[in-house]
């Protein structure tokens, strides 16, 4: 990292007691982030062992995709276990998996054969986020304990639980803040569904879209409130396994939230406090959409990708089948160029008159 100054005077070291520190550590904690904490590449698989590196950090969650060709997508996330991750195909029917696919590395990771993330003649592209290094602890704060990894550098929280079947029960998610989304992921089931605050719908990632009963009723700084009226699927069964990953907007790393659709461009977010290089965004109401074909579509743009980057790729099915050209990155904007009152289009999807959207930006 460039050197830190007091005045026009480099710091060259920091001290604890007669502790040397990096020079980012400042007080009981670090204050600066100990560099980047989110970052992309691209890479083309080989069918046998190999690594990835320019990453630029040890990446403790990454979500690889295949945009130009079979459209595979899987989210893998690091365990409290030893160089174990957990992974999820984000778009259809498959469950978590365990695996010792991935070995992380300064800069990157390497890795085994598998179709969807290493195969001849695909190419892929990887986001990473770096969050705290595998490192998890108890957290107590709510009636279920809760095994919670955190990064207040990227506002990200990874948090498992265990279901006890009781009405209203609260979980810890260590992040400090209120949430701004969580992803809740159930072990043994495809459900995958985004929670939002203040708002009484919840998006499901691979099939219709919205639902009147969401997984949460309350979120605060400490825990999140499992709905105890939904009959199956509560995020409390009994005996279930599940991984809720909190996500928080983050000044100079993520802007994450909803808005009101209109019928003329916007720059989500306003102006952004970084360099934007990930979108991702969902309409995510229901009732204005009444049952469009495009219920399903979650549409991510990327300011990375080279290869195939032509359309938006489609989450929820792996397709690209939209022109970008409603969607430009510049330096501190993600630009809608337009917005519309019809479905029938991809301004219609990303900026339908008086619907509501759900957006998350990451960038540098």
């Amino acid at each position: 990292m460039a050197p830190l100054y007091l005045g026009d005077t480099a710091i060259s070291k920091v001290y604890k007691g007669s502790t040397e520190l990096p020079q980012n550590y400042i007080g009981e904690s670090g204050l600066l982030s100990a560099g980047p904490v989110f970052s992309a590449v691209e890479y083309s698989g080989n069918s046998t062992t190999q690594t990835i590196t320019g990453v630029g950090f040890e990446p403790d969650m990454i979500w690889i995709m295949d945009p130009g060709g079979s459209g595979r997508q899987y989210f893998f996330w690091r365990t409290s276990t030893s160089n174990n991750w957990e992974w999820i195909n984000f778009y259809t029917t498959e469950t978590i998996q365990t695996s010792t696919l991935i070995t992380p590395n300064s800069d990157g990771w390497s890795m085994g054969y598998s179709f969807g993330i290493n195969y001849t003649g695909y190419n892929y592209v990887a986001y990473c986020w770096r969050i705290n290094g595998g490192s998890y602890s108890s957290n107590t704060d709510g009636d279920i304990t809760s095994s919670v990894t955190v990064s207040t550098d990227v506002n990200i929280s990874v948090v498992q639980y265990t279901g006890n079947g009781s009405a209203s029960q609260t979980v810890g998610h260590g992040l400090g803040a209120t949430p701004d989304s969580i992803f809740f992921f159930e072990y043994g089931t495809a459900d995958k569904i985004l929670e939002i605050p203040a708002y009484s719908k919840a998006a499901r990632t691979n099939e219709e879209a919205d639902m009147t009963s969401p997984y949460t009723t309350a979120m605060d700084s400490s825990t999140f409130t499992l709905d105890a009226s939904r009959a199956t699927q509560t995020g409390n069964d009994s005996g279930t396994n599940y991984v809720a990953i909190c996500l928080k907007s983050k000044s100079g790393v993520s802007h994450i939230g909803t808005r009101t659709g209109t019928t003329s461009g916007v720059n989500v977010g306003g102006t952004l406090s970084f360099e934007p290089k990930l979108y991702w965004t969902k309409c995510v109401d229901l009732n204005a959409r009444n049952g469009s074909t495009y219920d399903y579509d979650w549409l991510l743009y990327d300011d990375y990708i080279t290869n195939g980057a032509t359309s938006p790729f489609q989450t929820n099915d792996g397709n690209r089948n939209a022109s970008r050209s409603d969607v430009s990155f510049n330096a501190s904007t993600v630009n809608i160029s337009t917005g519309t009152g019809t479905w029938a289009s991809e301004q219609g999807l990303l900026n339908h008159y008086n619907s509501k959207h759900w957006d998350m930006i990451f960038g540098v």
